[in-house]
């Protein structure tokens, strides 16, 4: 009858290391489990922010673009001799822009509507003189996608 030495568990252990490491040579179901979900439960939340952050990219660009062609419009009215914007403007003027606020001849590919109408303004600086008169221009900016929510702008235009 054969009889191991006794050593022989000895010289297993030597070789192979210790028995629970001989049997942990990578991730458990479980642990590979967990880090899947502790990865999805925190990158829910920063993809849910992507609609969100887009969206407010979309109103900054957009604002940035509106303010350039009030400052455009505006500018213009202002280096113009008071009768010569008193007699282009005196019917609502309409003109239309692309989305990087280039001016296009008609409304067909338009993102941005700017309508000026002028208004007179009068305020006597004093009761005893006449009245001092100036022009409002009302900037009316309409965008393609939110038509019920114009914004309006005022230049004051003194005569003389």
């Amino acid at each position: 009858m054969f009889v191991p030495p006794r050593d022989c568990s000895l010289k297993l252990h030597a070789v192979h290391g210790p028995a629970s490491r001989f049997y942990r040579r990578g991730f458990t179901l479980v642990e590979t489990v967990l880090a899947i979900g502790i990865v999805v439960f925190t990158m829910l939340p920063i993809l849910g922010l992507l609609p969100v952050g887009m969206d407010s990219q979309q109103e900054a660009i957009s604002s940035t673009v509106e303010s350039q062609l009030v400052q455009a419009v505006s500018g213009e009215i202002s280096l113009t001799d008071y009768a010569t914007v008193a007699s282009s403007y005196h019917e609502p003027v309409e003109t239309f822009y692309n989305e990087e606020g280039a001016l296009l001849p008609s409304d067909h590919g338009m993102v941005y509507a700017v309508k000026v109408a002028l208004k007179d303004v009068s305020a006597p600086a004093d009761p005893s003189l006449a009245p001092a008169t100036s022009l409002c221009a009302v900037i009316q900016v309409t965008r393609v996608n939110a038509p019920s929510k114009p914004r309006l702008y005022t230049l004051i235009i003194p005569k003389g």
